[in-house]
């Protein structure tokens, strides 16, 4: 078999290369309001990092000998089984 290598490029159309698109921009002002962050900020910052009265009932819950009940741990146990091999597939 033979090959011929056809440099001649007169007859291949020339193809421009894709210009990027550009997208205007308004030339306004972004005026985007931020007071849910601000208030969300401030709501987290009053909030205080522990909770005296919520340490004291899990403590009381904890000294407890039927804690966590019996059906609580029945019922998570059998979640866990019925999801057991989406558990595996994801790598924990």
């Amino acid at each position: 078999m033979e090959v011929k290598l056809n440099i001649n490029s007169a007859g291949a159309i020339n193809i421009p290369a894709p210009q990027p698109k550009t997208t205007k921009h308004s030339e306004g002002i972004d005026a985007t309001e931020f007071s849910g962050a601000t208030a969300l900020d401030q709501s987290l910052n009053d909030t205080p990092g522990i909770r005296p009265e919520v340490v004291a009932r899990a403590r009381e819950l904890v000294s407890q000998p039927q804690y966590p009940p019996t059906e609580a741990i029945r019922k998570i146990a059998r979640l866990l089984a019925f999801n057991m091999d989406q558990i595996g597939d994801s790598g924990l």
